[in-house]
């Protein structure tokens, strides 16, 4: 089984990952300190249509697996004691503060968008990542031993791992209709 420094690695990989996929095409626009505290203060709301919610969607997607990956570096794999709670508000914390230092970046590149519905979004992944750690780490720390073993269940894990990456692929880019109006613009 991984150990607390290992999932860090993971944890601090995926992190640089979020980094990195949330501030391309690094197309650097300079503003002053001043100007991009403003800037972010005045963080808008913005109604999203349906182009926009797929965007919104793979921000949740997004910082799951890095809030579980917090879960496991701070409160381990093993079985859940009354002291590991503690560690779910840390993580929440975690998450909101790479969150919000993502958003604030993101006002010094173009051509990305700040608003309030990212935050609410990686805030809401966060929360998912949480659930995950608390709910189903087992099965898939379960599916992860199973592929180190090799073998027949080695081949299984394998499997499910590839049926759930083409569920996810199957659904991108995660835009969801919710009135029938849209539903009628998506087929026409």
């Amino acid at each position: 089984m991984l150990n607390r420094g290992q999932f860090f690695g993971f944890f601090f990989a995926y992190l640089l990952f979020v980094v990195y996929g949330s501030l391309v095409p690094f197309e650097y626009r300079p503003h002053s300190v001043d100007e991009a505290v403003a800037k972010f203060a005045d963080i808008p709301y913005l109604a999203l249509g349906i182009a926009s919610r797929a965007d919104w969607i793979a921000n949740i997607i997004l910082y799951i697996p890095l809030s579980f990956l917090a879960c496991l570096w701070l409160g381990g794999a093993g079985r859940i004691r009354a002291s590991h709670y503690l560690v779910l508000p840390v993580v929440l914390a975690l998450m909101l503060v790479v969150a919000t230092a993502v958003e604030f970046t993101q006002i010094f590149f173009a051509p990305r968008t700040v608003s309030i519905n990212d935050l609410i979004a990686e805030t809401l992944g966060g929360l998912g990542g949480i659930a995950l750690w608390l709910f189903g780490r087992h099965r898939l720390l379960h599916l992860l031993q199973s592929f180190r073993q090799g073998g027949h269940q080695s081949m299984v894990a394998v499997l499910s791992a590839y049926g759930l990456f083409y569920l996810a692929q199957s659904l991108f880019p995660f835009d969801v209709v919710v009135s029938l109006d849209e539903l009628k613009w998506k087929l026409s």
